[in-house]
């Protein structure tokens, strides 16, 4: 299965993360805003699930094809690998 999802497009896989991590934020603010005084309702927790997935997403997926470098830095991708210097999809 890892095979699978890393021979997606890069820009797919950083589109997947950013899904995942947006929506979490979507889930949180509204499990939090249909929360009681000091407690924490079950939404919010999928929300912070969703959040996490897509940051191990981006630990485990978003790297370079050629060295396996992870490229967690920046938003964008950059044209050309930082570590290898070669060019990224």
């Amino acid at each position: 299965m890892n095979e699978r999802f890393l021979s997606l497009p890069l820009k797919t896989r950083l589109n997947i993360h950013h899904a995942a991590c947006g929506l979490g934020g979507v889930v949180t603010m509204l499990g939090c805003y249909i929360s009681k005084p000091y407690t924490l309702h079950f939404v919010a927790w999928i929300g912070i699930a969703l959040i996490a997935a897509g940051l191990i997403w981006r630990i485990l997926y978003i790297k370079c094809r050629h060295c396996g470098s992870g490229l967690y830095g920046s938003r964008v991708l950059p044209k050309y690998c930082p570590d290898c210097g070669k060019e990224l999809e």
